[in-house]
């Protein structure tokens, strides 16, 4: 089986065709700890959407000029990061020390993961006026993004030892 095929190709290779992700627990659950075994971070993440400056639910949208609108992500961005580093702070104070590590590695990934993509979203616009917005949006909508999975995922150990 090639790497990078998804549970739903797995599943069709072999021979349960009708299968989907979500009928399948058990494939994330042993991916997480072969992951984990081998010494990787595991983490499940959204992926990044392409062309978020011109989704019409996105920051900014309201702002006139071009300027107006990189001024104004960039500020979106800046609270949003800030609101993930806050995220992130409070469910490390609640972890051990084996979820710290398991999540510190993590973050670093999806760090890594969110830039390459915002990188590669912002590609089509290089060397136009373009190319800074279209990163920042990216930024911007990744990070939210994040934050909301953080705050899925693990705000319950938060909720449970810090308040």
């Amino acid at each position: 089986m090639p790497s990078g095929t998804t549970v739903t190709e797995r599943a069709r290779f072999e021979g349960h065709a009708n299968t989907s992700d979500s009928e399948h627990p058990l494939t994330l659950l042993k991916a997480a700890f072969a992951c984990l075994a081998a010494g990787l971070p595991f983490t499940v993440s959204t992926p990044v959407l392409a062309q978020h400056m011109n989704d019409p639910s996105a920051a900014c949208m309201e702002a006139g000029s071009q300027v107006d609108v990189k001024i104004c992500l960039a500020g979106s961005y800046e609270r949003a990061d800030a609101e993930l580093n806050e995220t992130y702070r409070r469910i490390m104070s609640a972890l051990d020390e084996a979820e710290k590590t398991s999540l510190r590695a993590a973050q670093r990934a999806w760090v890594t993961y969110r830039d390459k993509a915002c990188e590669a979203e912002a590609e089509p616009y290089r060397g136009y006026s373009g190319e800074g917005t279209a990163r920042l949006a990216c930024l911007e909508a990744a990070t939210r993004q994040r934050t909301q999975f953080m705050r899925t995922g693990l705000w319950w150990k938060v909720e449970k030892f810090l308040e």
